[in-house]
């Protein structure tokens, strides 16, 4: 895979106009960077235009607290690979060869497993972005959000430009 990244200048003058290719960096999966092609970059900037809206406080950020997650992430998800992917099938072993009641007694277990485990992989993102979700169908079928922005503008402006 090959990435192109190019810089733009955004005020020109007679020698580079505005919107020139400044810079060309070619790099490839290794992240070797090369040719550049000059290297005035004075006029390129990078405006943040939103700010990074997290919920979570700054503890959850600390050191401490991301380690001990780290703890629980592992320990939980060994254990849990060790159970379906050791345990579970020697469990199985004593029964030597399936007969069908057994055999399908395993088939309900992993249909029932699937079944839940597929209700909560759906579910739970879409519980998660509800709020979003209903903006965004709000938005596509009414325009009740714009015309009270729209107002909310017009109120504005008459209020600037009266005497």
């Amino acid at each position: 895979m090959t990435t192109y990244i190019y810089l733009f200048s955004g005020a020109g003058d007679a020698a580079h106009p505005a919107g020139e290719k400044l810079e060309s960096l070619h790099g490839n999966d290794g992240g070797y960077v090369e040719g550049m092609q000059r290297s005035r970059c004075s006029n390129v900037s990078i405006t943040v235009v939103e700010k990074e809206k997290s919920e979570l406080s700054s503890d959850e950020y600390k050191e401490e607290k991301l380690i001990r997650a780290k703890r629980w992430i592992v320990k939980w998800g060994v254990g849990f690979t060790l159970v379906i992917a050791v345990i579970w099938p020697i469990l199985t072993l004593p029964a030597g060869q399936f007969n069908k009641g057994y055999f399908t007694f395993w088939a309900v277990i992993v249909i029932a497993w699937d079944t839940v485990a597929s209700a909560v992989i759906i579910s739970l993102p879409l519980i998660e972005s509800w709020e979003t979700i209903k903006d965004v169908l709000l938005g596509m079928f009414t325009n009740d959000r714009l015309m009270e922005k729209m107002e909310e503008i017009n109120l504005k402006l008459q209020t600037i430009m009266s005497p």
